[in-house]
């Protein structure tokens, strides 16, 4: 198959929860602690040309930073929707019931973000491998990114550019 690289088409695609909000639509995505709250986030990625069982070597989310943000002790936990297609959740209680997979990756001590640089996740593998390996996957599928907060330290957050809402690319 080789690599492939895969994008949120939609406004809609991407988002973040907070414990009573979802916000969509917005120039930015949020995870981390913002005003003693922990927020999540999703970024969906509609028809991922993976076939199913294929046995994934590398993955990884490319992140471009929407603000400088330097607060030092921002923690995440990534996994991915448990779903043979991923639909994406448009309510607040709809994200935090999300099925995530069992694998996860721990992303502790984030540093500092520029506005405009690009950052990429720890590797994604395992955790994409557990949706690429259900039986109900095909390619062509959604799949979906989903960030918790994972003890991040007072207003210790991230923000990210929003794809889904720059005309379908980013």
């Amino acid at each position: 198959m080789g690599s492939a690289t895969f994008y949120p088409q939609v406004v809609g695609d991407d988002a973040y929860a907070g414990p009573s909000f979802i916000f969509s639509g917005l120039d930015f995505v949020r995870f981390g602690d913002y005003s003693a709250n922990n927020l999540g986030c999703f970024i969906r990625f509609p028809s991922v040309t993976i076939p199913q069982g294929y046995t994934i070597t590398s993955a990884f989310v490319r992140f471009t930073a929407h603000s400088d943000l330097s607060a030092t002790t921002c923690n995440a936990k990534i996994y991915f929707n448990d779903h043979d297609n991923a639909v994406a959740p448009t309510t607040y209680s709809q994200f935090w019931a999300l099925d995530l997979t069992t694998e996860s990756v721990d992303w502790n001590a984030i540093a500092g973000w520029t506005d405009g640089t690009t950052y990429d996740s720890p590797s994604l593998v395992d955790a994409l491998q557990e949706v690429v390996d259900r039986g109900g996957f095909s390619s062509g599928n959604a799949v979906m990114l989903v960030i918790h907060d994972n003890s991040s330290t007072g207003n210790a957050y991230r923000n990210f550019k929003s794809c889904g809402r720059i005309a379908g690319s980013c």
